[in-house]
């Protein structure tokens, strides 16, 4: 109302927020400008004064509701998904950490998990071949089932309690950091000081979530296998192992969890939703006798759709490098990606000058021109070892040949033709085309710096989407294409 202006005028004008009227004109001054400035005047009390409110309101709001509002509590990167991110702080390194991230900085390491590189013999199983691939050979002396496998390679003989796989560390650094259909992705630091991406599944329910059935011990018994053989590609003991690259993502743990998610995991999933709006059902859902199998993998970077390009050659260096990976998989386990899109290659800055990978036993040195590549996620994946072939039948996946609008589903039909729907046989080419695909979405979309030209980094970037068609596997297409240009 008028007179609550005037009364609220007053009192800015005595606070001196606002000026005091102008003394009247001894001539005679007109009322219309009287009248205006009087008007201003209650207007710039009424916006000064819901601004006091708004302030207020916010104080009081950031005071109740400190994790989801404060500016330090961003989500750790760790990659994965989403794209979208919620504010951030910066770290030495060049990544980010979250609010618990922080609290975690001053205490005492702990001792950490031993890496494990050998598959020991299981209690109240038979004993297994060597190669972590005997678990799932169909030749095997006495069945497993799929159940006893996964336990097996997991060093367990029974599921754990969910909370028991985290240690404190683990548990004050949790953030999640992204989230897929199947999946939740947490962010945290393991007690030696290691950042960790870990990616939890639900599976054996009876019930659905997010809209799909729950994954069996048999569905993911093939990513786990490949993705232990792949880590250890970059952890051989051997002095001269024919084949060497650390351009997989290094396993911390791997662990059969059983129980309802642990409180701390639930406020971590929150803080997430209140910021991005999470897609995926609120996971207070599970009974006590759910299961899940909990990935704990090295930090490496964020996806290279994210990455901001200073100049040309870091791209070569990327492509070079992912390249290479794929040709060294190949040569020691017939590996095919199969899903290989741009959130599934993770970059991040190194001080190293070379990245040295070892393909059929002759060392290679890329320039790593300040980027190092880390290859993730292997659900799509197949690999072998002698009789004993790990793969998923793509053709039982529904969503997979259905998609329309990006040119990645245009890669899994052109897999399908490829490899005539037979998804068993060792088929190269397919690691080919996602090379292909990776440089043509990045000529289409990458991120440049301003000094680029866009125009000029795609010109730059077509001879080598033109070159890959006379390679038949990403092996020949590394060695005689890839590694020449970019190791200079």
């Amino acid at each position: 109302s008028q007179d609550f202006c005037d009364v609220y005028v007053r009192k800015l004008q005595s606070w001196r927020v606002l000026p005091s009227a102008p003394a009247r004109s001894s001539v005679g001054g007109s009322k219309l400008s009287s009248s205006s400035s009087a008007d201003m005047r209650r207007l710039l009390a009424l916006v000064a004064y819901c601004s006091l409110v708004c302030s207020l309101t916010l104080f009081l709001f950031s005071c109740f509701f400190p994790s989801s509002t404060s500016p330090s509590s961003p989500s750790l990167a760790m990659g994965g998904r989403p794209d979208g991110v919620s504010p951030r702080l910066p770290h030495p390194d060049g990544f980010v950490v979250g609010h618990r991230a922080l609290q975690y900085k001053a205490r005492t390491p702990q001792k950490s998990h031993e890496s494990i590189n050998a598959i020991p013999i299981v209690q109240g199983c038979p004993e297994v071949p060597q190669s972590l691939l005997g678990y799932i050979s169909p030749v095997h002396s006495v069945p497993l089932t799929s159940r006893e496998k996964v336990l097996a390679i997991c060093e367990q003989e029974q599921p754990i309690p969910f909370e028991d796989f985290f240690t404190e560390t683990m548990k004050l650094t949790i953030d999640k950091v992204g989230e897929g259909a199947f999946a939740e992705v947490f962010g945290c630091y393991s007690d030696n000081h290691k950042k960790l991406a870990l990616k939890v599944v639900a599976i054996e329910g009876d019930f659905e979530v997010n809209g799909d059935p729950q994954s069996k011990f048999s569905d993911i018994l093939p990513e786990i296998v490949i993705s232990r053989e792949l880590s250890l590609l970059g952890q051989s003991e051997e002095e001269d192992p024919p084949n060497f690259t650390q351009g997989f993502v290094s396993i911390y743990r791997m662990g059969v969890c059983k129980g309802m998610f642990p409180s701390f995991l639930i406020d971590a999933w929150d803080d997430y939703d209140f910021i991005h709006r999470s897609d995926n059902d609120r996971p207070d859902q599970f009974p006590q006798e759910q299961l899940y199998l909990v990935f704990a993998a090295e930090h490496a970077g964020a996806p290279v759709e994210d990455y901001l390009y200073h100049a040309f050659e870091e791209f070569l260096s990327i492509i070079t490098q992912t390249a290479g990976a794929l040709a060294v998989a190949e040569a020691a386990l017939q590996f095919e990606h199969r899903d290989l899109h741009r959130g599934n290659v993770l970059v991040h800055r190194v001080k190293e000058e070379w990245i040295r990978m070892v393909l059929e036993g002759k060392e290679y040195k890329i320039r790593s021109r300040g980027v190092k590549v880390t290859i993730i996620d292997y659900t799509l994946s197949r690999l072998s070892q002698g009789e004993c072939v790990s793969y998923n039948d793509l053709n039982a996946i529904r969503w997979v040949f259905k998609g329309k609008g990006d040119i990645q589903f245009n890669v899994y039909r052109d897999m399908r033709n490829a490899t005539n729907a037979n998804w068993k046989t060792f088929n190269p080419y397919t690691n080919v085309l996602w090379l292909k695909y990776l440089m043509t979405k990045i000529s289409m979309k990458g991120r440049l710096k301003k000094k680029l030209s866009s125009k000029l980094f795609k010109s730059k970037i077509t001879p080598y989407i033109n070159g890959l068609k006379n390679y038949g596997s990403a092996r020949d297409s590394f060695i005689h294409f890839f590694y020449p240009p970019s190791s200079s």
